[in-house]
């Protein structure tokens, strides 16, 4: 019997029955409907620390995952989005950027890169242990309506942060759910269309 496909979905939001944790959950129902065996982790829920710029993790080129000095979840995590067939990256807009807890995920992911230096290039040099192969999506919702939400650069910028942490882990963006308007619209669980697409986004990331 063919093994379950495992989708791993990290969310930056603070609330547990806000917009962002609603559409996470619709992908998820599709994603198991889909076959597969689902986990939803609240980094707001993790011991993750400040990353403290010490580097001594970029020193490891040839483990997957650099050693950081530091003990807390964050090893734990990376190890589990680094073996999943697929990743969500969720996270509500906060004045254009994404939530402390992602920004704080996002530093913490230096262990999945090394120093070009270790190769005999220029010291200081990122360079990504993993090649962004396997199935991605990431998720938002914001306040600003559709189509501020496509157009403004600052938005633009906060998808390519969240394109950049699927990239770090070897994922791709196949995906994308963007909920504008979140808060002048009618609350997001009565939005049958939108649950709809997110539920199809689900099938569609499990199935590929």
């Amino acid at each position: 019997m063919k093994e379950k496909s495992r989708i791993v979905a990290l969310n930056g939001s603070y609330r547990r029955r806000g917009n962002t944790n609603r559409m996470v959950e619709e992908v998820l129902k599709g994603c198991r409907e889909a076959g597969a065996k689902t986990e939803h982790i609240f980094l707001m829920e993790k011991d993750i620390r400040a990353c403290l710029g010490c580097m001594k993790c970029s020193k490891y080129k040839e483990e997957t995952i650099g050693r950081c000095v530091q003990k807390d979840d964050m090893r734990g995590l990376l190890e589990k989005i680094v073996s999943a067939d697929a990743l969500i990256v969720a996270c509500p807009v906060y004045w254009g950027n994404m939530s402390a807890h992602m920004v704080k995920f996002l530093h913490r992911m230096s262990p999945l890169a090394y120093d070009k230096s270790l190769d005999g290039g220029m010291k200081g040099i990122p360079v990504y242990k993993l090649k962004p192969t396997k199935p991605g999506m990431y998720i938002t919702s914001m306040i600003a309506p559709f189509p501020i939400n496509r157009i403004m650069g600052v938005y633009r910028n906060f998808y390519k942060m969240l394109r950049l942490v699927l990239r770090l882990a070897g994922f791709k963006a196949d995906c994308v759910l963007n909920v504008g308007g979140s808060e002048g619209k009618t609350p997001i669980p009565n939005r049958e269309g939108m649950k709809r697409r997110a539920y199809r986004l689900g099938l569609k990331l499990a199935g590929d």
